[in-house]
């Protein structure tokens, strides 16, 4: 392990709040210009799928990290594997908890509140084992399933990594 050169959960964590906040702005600009009701989606596919693309697996938030995003199978990114890894995304952090949630609301029992901690439990166990007990490259699901990860690219000159040793 040397400094910098893995993408730690903090630098996760910044990247996807720094991206939201800049995916939130552009949203509301590309709202202003095109008032569609799916101006939201467009701005989604917009922002995280053709800026990556197009700025070599850089977003915004990206750049200030210094994190991209990189294809594991392929030389460069495809368009497939950026929507892909976007898609699974929003659906395994959203999609799951808000559907588990509204079926709680919908079917109320005790049943039901027991499968949705279930389901709650087994994904918190899942990270939990993902990233404190596996030795190799962590990803999360939609990553392997994407074939797509980070990549640290912050660079250190010969006299700062002899200091840093």
């Amino acid at each position: 392990f040397r400094l910098g050169k893995k993408v730690s959960m903090l630098r996760r964590m910044v990247l996807f709040f720094l991206d939201f906040l800049f995916f939130l702005v552009f949203s509301i600009c590309i709202n202003m210009i095109w008032s569609w009701n799916s101006s939201f989606w467009v701005s989604l596919v917009l922002y995280y799928v053709l800026c990556p693309y197009l700025f070599h697996g850089f977003t915004i938030g990206g750049k200030i990290v210094n994190v991209k995003i990189i294809s594991t199978k392929k030389k460069h990114l495809s368009l497939w594997s950026l929507f892909l890894r976007q898609f699974l995304l929003f659906l395994f952090y959203f999609g799951v908890p808000i559907g588990c949630y509204g079926i709680l609301l919908f079917f109320w029992s005790w049943h039901v509140l027991f499968l949705f901690l279930l389901v709650t439990f087994f994904l918190f166990l899942y990270y939990l084992f993902l990233f404190f007990f596996t030795k190799k490259r962590k990803q999360n699901i939609y990553e392997i399933m994407s074939h797509t990860r980070f990549l640290s690219t912050i660079q250190f000159s010969k006299k700062d990594e002899s200091m840093l040793s």
